[in-house]
């Protein structure tokens, strides 16, 4: 209830400042790699992968040239991340190495899952969520029961979703919040599943500093379970 309320406390003023920046990044290159309804719905009977926090886009733009078979959406609410992410799917575009199966979101996890379908996503991927360190910030954690209420009109059967933090705090929170949840697998010692993804630059600095790697893999069934 706190977190919901803090979401709507701040959705008009952040809105408000997303529909300026989202003016600004239709003038950059590569705009028309933003999401829109109409790519939504083209894609309406492929299933649909979720970067959630995608940042600079490395992991997204990586996973999309391995698989160009599957569809990707990063989503992330910072400005500068999602112009750098335009910028570099322009630059595919001008190396006659463009990528049709990559649209990027800027703003909230939230609003983009109202855009959608149901049943529609394959994958979630959520890299290095902000970990908000400070207790008044706590509630800003991305890795929470409303995230996981949102998703799940959303899912596929079989639907899986990746986490992983270097933080240790974080990862027992987020350890807390997955053991309550409802119509999900959680898989034990998950660390080998992400061995094939690409890795993300904060991944990379991590191991650089020996910062350990916590790796979370859930798998949804509506199936209650026997």
């Amino acid at each position: 209830e706190e977190l919901e309320a803090f979401v709507d406390a701040n959705a008009r003023y952040v809105n408000s400042v997303r529909k300026r920046d989202t003016e600004k990044l239709r003038l950059c290159p590569g705009s028309h790699w933003l999401s829109d309804g109409l790519w939504t719905k083209s894609i309406e009977h492929h299933p649909l992968n979720l970067d959630i926090g995608a940042g600079m886009g490395r992991f997204l733009l990586g996973e999309a040239e391995k698989h160009p078979e599957r569809f990707y959406l990063g989503i992330d609410p910072d400005y500068q991340c999602a112009r750098k992410v335009l910028e570099k799917l322009s630059r595919h575009e001008s190396l006659n190495r463009p990528l049709p199966n990559v649209r990027f979101h800027y703003g909230s996890v939230y609003d983009s899952l109202e855009e959608m379908p149901e049943k529609c996503l394959f994958r979630i991927y959520l890299n290095y969520p902000d970990p908000w360190f400070k207790k008044r910030h706590k509630r800003r954690r991305i890795v929470s029961p409303l995230l996981f209420d949102a998703l799940k009109p959303h899912l596929l059967e079989g639907s899986e979703i990746f986490i992983q933090t270097d933080d240790t705090e974080y990862a027992e929170f987020i350890g807390s919040i997955l053991a309550g949840l409802t119509g999900f697998q959680i898989t034990e010692n998950a660390n080998p599943l992400f061995g094939e993804l690409t890795p993300t630059l904060y991944q990379e600095k991590a191991a650089a500093r020996g910062q350990p790697r916590f790796c979370f893999h859930l798998r949804y069934s509506s199936k209650p379970c026997a």
